[in-house]
């Protein structure tokens, strides 16, 4: 009638993260799919940001990262709300979402009170749209 719940290692994740000194950061997320894979451990996201020194308070963000695309892109697996991304998402950004070598700034915007605003802008490579394109034709 009922089996018995069943546990499997989906992804093993590991990150490296440091202040590299008190303006810039250094963030390493490998990845390696569960044990019914051979494949090897990959590099998921390999960035640096500068927080801090910058003019007009500029952040800067260098390297192969998750963009900031909506509230799930930029979320690893382990951090949502639920357990398998939403069909929406997949369909839209692809199995692996929007992760790409690029170089994004960002400026927070003086709005005042209670509000957060923040400007992005990102320079990506673009292998993630031939990627779409590719999966897309199949």
């Amino acid at each position: 009638m009922f089996s018995k719940p069943r546990f499997t290692l989906e992804e093993l994740e590991v990150a490296i993260q440091a202040n590299l000194n008190p303006y810039a950061r250094a963030d390493v997320f490998l990845a390696k799919p569960g044990p019914d894979s051979d494949a090897p451990f990959e590099i998921e996201e390999a960035y640096a940001t500068v927080l801090r020194g910058l003019p007009l308070d500029l952040n800067l963000k260098v390297g192969k990262y998750l963009t900031e695309y909506g509230k799930m892109n930029g979320l690893h697996p382990h951090a949502w709300p639920f357990l398998s991304k939403p069909l929406s998402l997949i369909r839209f950004l692809g199995e692996e979402g929007i992760n790409d070598l690029g170089i994004s700034t960002s400026i927070l915007l003086p709005t005042g009170g209670d509000i957060y605003s923040r400007l992005s802008l990102d320079v990506l490579r673009g292998n993630t749209i031939g990627r779409l394109t590719q999966a897309q034709a199949m």
